[in-house]
């Protein structure tokens, strides 16, 4: 049985000619997550990413998030650009990027209850594996710093996280489809 299941996960993995055909015009979607804990919070972050390669190699895009944590709850969008290190063929594409992120955050009952905004900006890098030519695991690391000005907003310090995800090639919205006579 053993035997079965290595043979079968080989020609799984042999079988696929995953590589990464991400194009200009190609757009993308990744869902991921994140969990941050220190001494004084911990909190979880989904973001679901859309983005659209300017080029081949540069990916814009709109990020929206949400936020759970031990007293808070929050939604947030962000801004993100992408610079992805193309190879031939490649089924490993490392990247790394900046972003700007918006969120508001709703503190939980008793007397701090309130709602609270912040602003941070970052710096991540990474790696998307691709298992298909469209299916990619995103793995990387984030590094931000809250750009808080007033006390009304929510100053977390500097955050360094670790996030997983799972992203798509949806395809090229500008190229004409072929057909077949």
């Amino acid at each position: 049985m053993k035997k079965s299941l290595v043979v079968a996960l080989l020609i799984l993995v042999v079988g696929t000619t995953a590589y990464s055909q991400q194009d200009k015009g190609d757009v993308n979607v990744t869902f991921s997550g994140t969990y941050t804990s220190n001494k004084l919070y911990s909190f979880g972050q989904i973001f679901i990413k859309g983005g659209y390669f300017v080029t081949k190699n540069i990916e814009a895009g709109i990020k929206p998030q949400f936020l759970f944590g031990d007293g808070f709850s929050g939604t947030g969008v962000g801004l993100y650009g992408t610079y992805n290190f193309l190879t031939k063929d490649a089924k490993l594409v490392p990247y790394a990027g900046a972003e700007i992120n918006h969120s508001s955050l709703k503190s939980g009952g008793g007397e701090e209850s309130g709602k609270m905004k912040q602003t941070n900006m970052g710096l991540y890098g990474g790696s998307k594996y691709f298992i298909t030519e469209s299916l990619n695991v995103d793995a990387g690391m984030n590094f931000s710093f809250n750009l808080a000005s007033n006390p009304s907003e929510m100053d977390l310090g500097m955050i360094f996280q670790f996030q997983v995800g799972v992203g798509f090639i949806v395809g090229n919205v500008n190229k004409k489809k072929v057909v077949a006579e």
